[in-house]
């Protein structure tokens, strides 16, 4: 095929995508069928879609993939891979522009921060229309501050929000989003799914300090750590949690919410730990604490570390621990870092 995946993406990234392709979840589902994926343009979309293209490519499968993000540096991510005839691409930030002649699945993977009402019903009506199968990402903060007494969060808690404060208008936007979702999958019986993730990291488009953490390790800079900032919680690498969106697509309950995470529990100071075990050879590079740690208290919410056995229960087994994920990290962006550092001299 004519702009093939494994030409235009750099080798550590094509093999990172390609464990998706090649894992555990059913690509044979989506042969002949049209995907709409909206946050294609983030980490955990690209991802998928990507995934398919690279099916498509070794496969013949046929699938049409429809890549929607609120983000114009949509084209700028997937670059000459916007040529091929099996990706079309949409810009829209409330879904009205959303025009397919069928959808038979959608995997909703944008950012809640991004969305408004409008949004949300606009997708729910395109899934309604098409009837097709979707499962709608969230993200753990949905839980709010959890009081269970347990060491871990499942599908059953509910948190507190302070709904006066404009902090917890993304929470309250992922709620809204899931008992409208479920509701029209019982009232309509339509196949919805609820996928609550848990912290995503990979080579790009992570939280802040995380990719401060890579971009001082490969560049050999000192990795300061703010103990202030200490919290552990459930990590899962972008590769698993493509994996595991779509084993909930294929695999899950329709109306049902399905927790995404790894067996991995890290906070800052581990993350950075690892990334300097990658280059023992750079002396100078030093872990730098600053701050104090903060005490546990007995009466503090639940971390957030969430539950998986629902998740589990369908097959989904997460493959990449903490050390490997991180030097996937690593590894992709040193290698971006060498592309723009060659595109620069040239």
């Amino acid at each position: 095929m004519e702009y093939e995946v494994r030409k235009l993406l750099k080798n550590k990234l094509y093999s990172d995508i390609l464990s998706i392709t090649d894992g555990d979840a059913d690509f044979t589902a989506f042969k002949n069928k049209t995907v709409v994926i909206t946050g294609a343009g983030k980490p955990l979309g690209y991802y998928i879609a990507c995934a398919m293209l690279i099916c498509n490519d070794l496969y013949s499968t046929n699938i049409s993939v429809v890549a929607v993000d609120a983000d114009n540096g949509l084209f700028e991510q997937y670059g000459k891979l916007t040529y091929r005839k099996d990706i079309d691409f949409i810009v829209s930030r409330n879904y009205s522009e959303l025009i397919a002649d069928k959808a038979d699945f959608v995997i909703h993977a944008e950012s809640f921060h991004d969305l408004d009402r409008t949004a949300v019903v606009n997708l729910l009506s395109f899934i309604q229309k098409y009837r097709a199968t979707a499962v709608i990402s969230t993200s753990q903060d949905v839980y709010g501050d959890v009081f269970n007494g347990k060491d871990r969060i499942s599908e059953t808690d509910i948190g507190y929000i302070d709904f006066t404060n404009p902090m917890f208008n993304s929470i309250q936007a992922q709620r809204m989003t899931e008992s409208l979702a479920i509701k029209l999958a019982n009232d309509c019986a339509l196949d919805i799914k609820i996928a609550r993730t848990s912290k995503i990291y990979g080579a790009f488009g992570t939280d802040e300090i995380f990719n401060e953490n890579i971009d001082n390790a490969v560049n050999g800079r000192n990795l300061v750590v703010d103990l202030k900032l200490i919290k552990p919680k459930s990590y899962c690498y972008v590769t698993d949690a493509a994996e595991a969106v779509l084993t909930v697509l294929l695999k899950g309950r329709s109306a049902e919410i399905y927790n995404i995470a790894s067996n991995c529990v890290a906070d800052n100071l581990q993350i950075a730990s690892e990334c300097l075990k990658l280059y023992p050879e750079k002396e100078l590079m030093k872990l730098v604490r600053k701050g104090n740690a903060a005490a546990l208290s007995p009466m503090a919410s639940t971390l957030p570390i969430l539950d998986i056995k629902k998740l589990s229960a369908l097959g989904f087994r997460p493959r990449v621990k903490l050390s490997e994920g991180v030097k996937r990290c690593v590894d992709i962006h040193a290698e971006r870092s060498e592309l723009y550092a060659d595109e620069r001299r040239t």
